[in-house]
């Protein structure tokens, strides 16, 4: 400072560089009545910007606020008031500073670098400003004691305008929302770090500890300030930290916030924005959600919304503008898509997907019905359920794109898988105004019928899945359709089944399942009849029982009478196996054979045939039955069987040679009568009625030879030729030998009983015929073909050309020549 100017003082008067100097002192020493002396007694010495570069500089931070701040505006207001007389330390002050040279007190004032150029501030404001900010932050970075920086802003002069405006909005912006992020938060942060921070961090950091109790006041305390404080930012942080909380699923901060603040149509689309992307349904969820919607129904105007068709199914909502607009069309969306979430347990995300989804609404319709604990669902619930089904088709719109029947036929088939017949049928076949057809009601009952008989463990129509199944079939009790009765026979067959011991698997009971899948029904009934001893018996159940799967099961029907054939002779099997030839025989005689001489299909004959070849040939038995049964084989089995059987027979005739007499009778009883010295000539005119009918056998089989032999077709093997050579031979001379002894003791009694006569005397012939010995012929040789057509000639000459179905001429006529 050039030309120094004397300050006049109590002991002298002092130059600007001295009363500089002393100021400095008396600042560093915090001695602020000696700083006040100075500025009252040398006010051209101290202008505004050098007296707040004193006290940003020398003053310890520390230094009570209080003490200093008014003196800063007595300074800016220049009413410091009369000097007063220094005393004590502080004259001292003044005596050691006036000591020293004016040329050393400048070189001592220059290391100072003191802002002494009252030009170089145009503004007082703008420099207290300045001094508040940086005396603030100095007071942070020297002491770390920012609650004392901020109540340096905030200390009162009794004057509205000081501090200035910009002060109190710097701490309300920067130094409050840091002081509570240190104390509060227990932040390791400095007030300049804070400061220099990217706004986004910023405000995360000021939220990072909100809860429900004080998410509103810092909002409205530290971000609002913060980012008004950041003139070129504006407030998308703040929303997207809203709309960051509905995605953590931290929707009860959203509603406290919206509770206890709001700023206009932007916050109003930053709480729906939140909803939207919550990714929860919990109760609490649709709780806060709705509470949200409350709210903001009150802050927004009432609008018809968008264009017409933007709130249809398949409409672009997926928009965030359409779906967030501030007006009470979106609300109102909002809140139906909300309700929807608590009743589809899903999120409203997840709604609004499938409400624009055609694809997706049947599944949802499904998860719906068949929801945790459906099965346990009462008659009341499932009312509840089919209402909000209806709710979701006809007021949300988000099953809209479904039609009724499908629907209803969703919801009338979980009823019927939980069990809730009485329902079912109150609502869908009894009510006056039902809303499925008959057709779909039956096709639903049906599929529930198939689920439960897949699922049933036991064929019992009184237990388990099959009684499920059997109450299910009930409510179409009355229909007639090809379907229904399918399944009724499907049922009556399994019910049946289960009567018996049935194993498909070794140790594994057999389940409905595997019946209906088993690929041949009537294996079933072999199978039965094998682990079943005497199921044999039940023939005509059985039958019944192969009908109702053949049918049940959707199969191709076959011939009845074929069908039965088969079954009988599996019967007839099972009775040989069991011993019972009794029944075997029964069922050759009355179901078999008649079945068979009434029908030309092959397979009827075969199993005929077969059944009784094997009944003739068990050795257990009657023998004049065996010899019958035996006859009915030879009658109708095919030619290249024909000697096979007659081998057996045969072996039985043989059997029946060796039995006395006496026990050819007609039946048990008779034959404990008889003695052993019966009369033969009786018996030759009056033959049992076994014995006849074993005749009539043969002369049946005789006929089917004769056609064999007048025909021109090939002859069977040799060996069926010599087998039957030797059973008509065999036959011939039992008969012979009968009828010759018989005859003798008729002549010698002079009785004259009843001849054979018709087929029966015809049989005598032909037997003697056949068993005849020819000149110059060896027994066990072949015959020949001329031989066998020879023989057949003979006994057609004999009278018997009408039982064996030759031509008489012709073979007359070939032995003529």
């Amino acid at each position: 400072m050039s030309d120094q100017q004397s300050i006049p003082t109590s002991s002298g008067s002092l130059s600007p560089s001295h009363a500089l100097l002393a100021a400095s002192t008396f600042a560093s020493t915090a001695s602020l009545t000696g700083l006040r002396y100075l500025l009252a007694t040398y006010p051209d010495a101290f202008p505004l910007p050098t007296v707040l570069d004193i006290l940003l500089r020398f003053l310890p931070e520390t230094t009570p606020t209080s003490e200093y701040v008014q003196l800063v505006h007595d300074a800016w207001k220049r009413q410091l008031g009369s000097p007063a007389v220094l005393e004590g330390e502080d004259a001292e002050v003044v005596t050691n500073v006036t000591a020293l040279s004016e040329k050393r007190a400048r070189k001592k004032l220059q290391t100072l670098h003191l802002n002494t150029s009252p030009a170089a501030v145009t503004d007082e404001v703008d420099a207290l400003t300045a001094w508040f900010l940086a005396r603030a932050r100095h007071i942070d970075r020297r002491t770390g004691l920012i609650a004392l920086s901020h109540q340096l802003c905030t200390t009162s002069a009794a004057d509205p305008s000081f501090p200035p405006s910009a002060v109190r909005q710097w701490v309300a912006s920067v130094v409050a929302p840091c002081e509570m992020l240190i104390y509060i938060d227990g932040a390791d942060l400095s007030l300049e770090e804070f400061e220099n921070m990217p706004s986004g961090p910023a405000v995360r950091l000021i939220l990072a500890s909100a809860d429900v109790h004080n998410v509103a006041s810092r909002v409205r305390g530290s971000v609002v300030p913060y980012l008004a404080s950041r003139l070129s930012e504006d407030r998308a942080v703040l929303w997207e930290w809203i709309v960051e909380r509905g995605q953590r699923n931290e929707l009860a901060i959203v509603r406290a916030l919206c509770e206890g603040w709001e700023d206009g149509e932007n916050s109003v689309m930053a709480f729906m924005r939140a909803c939207y992307a919550c990714p929860s349904a919990s109760p609490a969820t649709i709780d806060n959600i709705h509470a949200i919607v409350k709210l903001l129904s009150s802050r927004v105007p009432e609008t018809k919304g968008p264009q017409a068709g933007v709130a249809a199914p398949g409409s672009p909502l997926s928009d965030t503008a359409v779906l967030t607009a501030p007006n009470a069309w979106a609300l109102h969306l909002l809140e139906l898509l909300t309700t929807s979430a608590s009743l589809t347990k899903l999120s409203l995300a997840q709604v609004l997907a499938i409400r624009q989804d055609v694809e997706k609404q049947l599944p949802l319709l499904l998860k719906i019905v068949k929801a945790e604990g459906w099965m346990s669902r009462d008659d009341t619930a499932w009312r509840r359920t089919r209402d909000h089904i209806h709710w979701l088709q006809n007021k949300s719109l988000v099953l809209s794109s479904l039609s009724d029947d499908e629907i209803e036929s969703t919801i009338l088939s979980g009823m019927l898988s939980a069990g809730r017949f009485g329902l079912a049928k109150e609502l869908y076949v009894l009510s006056a105004h039902r809303t499925l057809s008959p057709y779909q009601v039956e096709k639903s009952v049906l599929a529930a019928f198939s689920e439960f008989y897949d699922n049933a463990t036991n064929g019992n129509r009184t237990r388990g899945g099959m009684k499920q199944a059997d109450t299910a079939l009930s409510l179409i009790a009355t229909s007639k359709t090809p379907e229904a009765s399918r399944a009724r026979k499907l049922l009556d067959a399994t019910h049946s089944l289960a009567a018996y011991s049935l194993v498909l698997q070794p140790g594994v009971p057999v389940m409905p399942v595997q019946i209906r899948l088993y690929p041949e029904p009537v294996g079933l009934i072999e199978k039965v009849l094998d682990s079943n001893r005497e199921a044999y018996k039940n023939a005509d159940k059985l039958m019944r029982v192969v009908n109702d799967l053949i049918e049940g099961t959707g199969r191709e029907m076959v011939d009845a009478t074929a069908l039965e054939a088969q079954v009988v002779r599996m019967c007839i099997e099972a009775a040989l196996t069991s011993d019972d030839f009794e029944t075997a025989y029964d069922l050759c005689s009355n179901r078999l054979l008649p079945a068979a001489r009434k029908s030309a299909k092959e397979d009827i004959k075969d199993n005929a045939w077969l059944a009784c070849y094997q009944a003739g040939r068990y050795q257990d038995a009657d023998v004049s039955r065996r010899l019958k049964v035996l006859s009915f084989a030879i009658e109708i089995c095919p030619a290249a069987k024909l000697h096979e059987v007659l081998t057996a027979w045969r072996a039985c005739e043989t059997e029946w040679s060796r039995i006395p007499v006496a026990s050819i009778t007609t039946t048990p009883e008779s034959r404990a009568r008889a003695s052993t010295s019966v009369d033969l000539a009786k018996l030759a005119v009056e033959p049992p009625k076994t014995l006849l009918a074993a005749a009539a056998g043969a002369t049946r089989a005789a006929k089917t030879l004769g056609r064999i032999l007048g025909d021109d077709t090939p002859l069977p093997p040799t060996s069926s030729l010599l087998s039957a050579s030797r059973a008509a031979r065999s036959l011939g001379r039992s008969f012979a030998s009968l009828q010759s002894s018989g005859r003798e003791r008729s002549l010698s009694s002079g009785s004259h009983g009843p001849q054979l006569e018709g087929q029966d005397q015809g049989l005598m012939v032909l037997l003697s015929g056949f068993g005849r010995d020819r000149a110059g012929a060896v027994e066990e040789q072949a015959p020949s073909v001329p031989d066998i057509r020879g023989l057949a000639a003979n006994a057609l000459t004999s009278g018997l050309g009408w039982m064996l179905g030759a031509d008489v001429s012709r073979q007359s006529r070939e032995q003529e020549r």
